[in-house]
């Protein structure tokens, strides 16, 4: 992941929030994700477009349930 400084290489990140009420839990191994798992806040399922590494996907959320995706699902 391009904005972890190099001390951070293994970890993970959990809340962050994303736009259209989505929240974001995110970690990774030698910078690099290993999965996220997305949840929306509120509001009624719906599909989500995730972005990275070049490659979208766009995949099913419901609400205050975790959808996993890893990076494997991005290739």
């Amino acid at each position: 992941l391009p904005a972890l400084p190099k001390a951070f290489s293994d970890g993970f990140v959990t809340g962050l929030r994303a736009r259209g009420g989505v929240t974001a839990d995110i970690h990774f191994q030698k910078g690099v994700l290993d999965y996220a798992v997305l949840r929306l806040n509120a509001g009624t399922d719906r599909n989500i477009t995730v972005a990275y590494g070049g490659r979208r996907l766009t995949v099913p959320v419901r609400t205050f349930e975790g959808t996993r995706l890893s990076v494997s699902d991005f290739r």
